[in-house]
């Protein structure tokens, strides 16, 4: 049987975790609430980031082989927990994908100027765009890691020069023109309201993807040691970004003007115009779009190994598990994906306004996806306490208390940012129909879920 390729190096992990994991459109919404975003993201960044990064890396030097969060929930818990915890991480991309492709659309049109920008709200020009982007990553990963691997690099480009450029014109802008929101020791002081901590979920669903890169681990050169260094290097830039970018936005663009699609090309152009060097815009336009292909990239060729692996367990379909004999990539899994998600894509957008079916799919695909991260936590304790330590692994600090102090916080954080995104947004413009919405898709993702292992197994035995 053709075998999986070990394409990826260090530099490789770290362009993956970053272009992964950091979401510049979630500095848009971090700012919309003020300067107390910047003390929430220290507080996300400790109470689930660091646990989370030390999770993974002890996880992933104790059971290095592909599969990641897959592997690690089935043996810690048992096959059954293993597939319903694999088949959740891989559902929630169905939903991930449009929000991230309409992020990108949103970018994309600021490439010709302000003067169309108005195309990121039409509907049929945001899902026809969404698509074309969509499938230009679905079959450069059926072409394997080798050539994908660089949109992925490309795209972590992308995310740094925009970010690095934010900060500079935020700077700029602060010293030529003064701030465009009040910053203050007060208004760096979280307010004790729902709202608040509504926000602050959405910062940890933000710092999430640590264990994407383990997922891979078949096609990782000397997973052991550079999975770890590249949650770390990774990790180091992630925080950077989120909280010198959030502070550039609330400096350049009023509070109560920022879009959560667009937030960062409007901080983008109202500097840009001010300080007269338009042609800028353009170019970070390109390169958030360069980003958010990348970004795709990596949740596709990431995710798609859940299934790969599910098909070789025979708890999917086995044609799940084949190898393209030329490419060496797991291409029935993604071209699966990729028909499954267009549906997604096709149909996502309507049913109210851009705006709306974003917040609907960034609530339904963090409860679905922070599932997974429940049992992540929990079997970093459970191997811990049953399998003890072996020379290989990289430890969580601390010994067996440590483990448990460290997990059981980010179980914690978890837990309520699943609880949050249960509650509707002010945005929504009906709110019971909206949490309907909600609540009704994640529980169709779990009981597929389960009904599809028991049926595999019935079928197996």
């Amino acid at each position: 049987m053709t075998q999986l390729r070990r394409e990826l190096g260090l530099l490789d992990l770290v362009f993956l975790n970053v272009v992964a994991i950091t979401g510049i459109r979630w500095l848009a919404s971090a700012s919309r609430y003020g300067a107390a975003s910047l003390t929430l993201w220290i507080l996300a960044f400790l109470a689930f980031f660091l646990p989370q990064g030390l999770a993974v890396t002890e996880l992933s030097t104790r059971y290095p082989e592909e599969g990641g969060i897959y592997v690690w929930t089935k043996k810690a818990f048992g096959e059954f927990h293993g597939f319903v915890c694999g088949w959740c991480y891989w559902v929630n991309n169905l939903f991930y994908f449009p929000g991230l492709l309409a992020f990108t659309v949103g970018n994309a049109v600021y490439i010709g100027g302000t003067s169309i920008q108005q195309l990121g709200e039409s509907k049929v020009f945001v899902t026809s765009l969404s698509l074309l982007f969509f499938w230009f990553v679905i079959l450069l990963n059926v072409r394997g890691l080798k050539g994908a691997k660089w949109l992925q690099n490309l795209g972590a480009i992308g995310t740094w020069v925009p970010a690095l450029v934010l900060i500079l014109m935020g700077t700029s802008a602060y010293y030529m023109f003064g701030s465009a929101n009040p910053i203050t020791w007060k208004g760096l002081m979280p307010e004790g309201s729902f709202s608040t901590v509504n926000y602050w979920s959405q910062m940890c669903f933000a710092f999430a993807g640590l264990e994407l890169a383990s997922i891979m681990g078949g096609e990782i050169r000397e997973p052991r040691r550079n999975i770890p260094r590249g949650v770390l290097y990774g990790g180091i830039l992630i925080a950077i970004i989120y909280m010198s970018g959030s502070l550039s936005i609330y400096m350049a663009v009023p509070a109560r003007e920022i879009s959560i699609v667009s937030g960062v090309m409007q901080a983008i152009a109202e500097v840009t115009s001010r300080v007269g060097v338009v042609w800028v815009l353009s170019a970070m336009a390109l390169l958030l779009t360069v980003s958010g292909l990348g970004g795709t990239s990596a949740w596709v060729a990431g995710s798609a190994r859940i299934p790969f692996v599910a098909g070789l367990d025979r708890y999917l379909p086995p044609s799940f598990g084949k190898v393209h004999p030329k490419y060496g990539s797991p291409y029935v899994a993604i071209l699966v994906q990729g028909v499954i998600s267009s549906l997604f894509i096709a149909t996502g957008y309507f049913g109210g306004s851009v705006e709306e079916a974003y917040l609907l799919l960034v609530n339904v695909t963090l409860i679905v996806f922070f599932i997974p991260y429940l049992y992540l936590f929990a079997a970093a304790i459970v191997l811990r306490l049953r399998e003890g330590v072996r020379s290989e692994i990289i430890l969580i600090p601390g010994g067996n208390l440590g483990t448990i102090v460290v997990c059981s916080l980010g179980f914690i954080t978890t837990f309520a940012s699943i609880a949050l995104a249960l509650v509707p947004p002010p945005e929504a413009s009906n709110l019971v129909t909206f949490e309907l919405k909600v609540v009704g898709t994640c529980l169709l993702c779990l009981i597929s879920g389960a009904y599809i292992y028991l049926r595999a197994r019935r079928t197996k035995a």
